[in-house]
């Protein structure tokens, strides 16, 4: 769904009642509901949370980006947050459940004490594991990240290249610093696709639409 979509829904969405939102909502089927609900303001998403269920609620944060989760649910009172945590609880059971059946699980990444990245292992992995496991006896040690210093188009590439949902980044003494996303890279190479086709359509500088398509590649002009 075109990213352009769930900012328009979110917009019409600005002059509903949080009742009527939260009704709207409810209607629409994921992704496209927690990217509606992600594009809406703050203080409305607030007070449509607040026309909800706590089951409701409990499923809503499990559909949502955990960035986005995160920052959620920093804002809610402290009576709300207590008050969902038994739902996120049955979220995760649930979980455990169906991830076998799903590849779009998340990585976390593994550190120590300085922030040394040791490893990851996937949301996946993790769920799966017993309860009473050590991460360090499920985590993933071969590792690939890119470094503060690197380019932005060779960061992307590898997310591409290995088929990666994100790409660790650590600095010179190898603590871990951030972490890029697979859209994240898609934006940067898109980017570097059409500056390369810009530059391409520039060679000669100002030329009639179109002349390029007719023109023999013998004939092309050179810089």
């Amino acid at each position: 769904m075109p990213k352009s979509i769930p900012r328009f829904f979110a917009e019409v969405l600005s002059g509903f009642s949080p009742e009527e939102a939260r009704s709207v909502l409810k209607q629409a089927r994921q992704p496209e509901r927690s990217e509606i609900f992600t594009h809406l303001e703050p203080e409305q998403q607030l007070d449509i949370i607040e026309q909800m269920r706590r089951d409701d609620v409990a499923s809503l944060f499990a559909e949502i980006s955990p960035d986005d989760r995160a920052d959620l649910f920093k804002r809610l009172p402290d009576e709300r947050r207590e008050s969902i945590l038994p739902g996120l609880a049955q979220a995760i059971e649930h979980l455990r459940t169906v991830a076998p059946d799903r590849e779009t699980i998340y990585y976390a990444y593994v550190i120590d004490t300085g922030r040394q990245l040791l490893g990851f292992v996937s949301l996946k992995d993790l769920i799966l594991a017993r309860r009473d496991e050590r991460i360090l006896n499920i985590m993933h040690r071969d590792i690939i990240s890119a470094r503060v210093d690197e380019d932005q188009e060779e960061a992307a590439a590898k997310i591409q290249r290995f088929d990666l949902l994100a790409l660790p980044v650590i600095n010179g003494e190898g603590s871990l610093v951030g972490i890029i996303t697979h859209d994240d890279a898609m934006d940067v190479l898109t980017q570097e696709y059409n500056e390369g086709v810009e530059m391409l359509m520039a060679i000669a500088g100002p030329h009639e639409g179109g002349s390029y398509i007719r023109m023999s590649p013998r004939h092309l002009p050179s810089r």
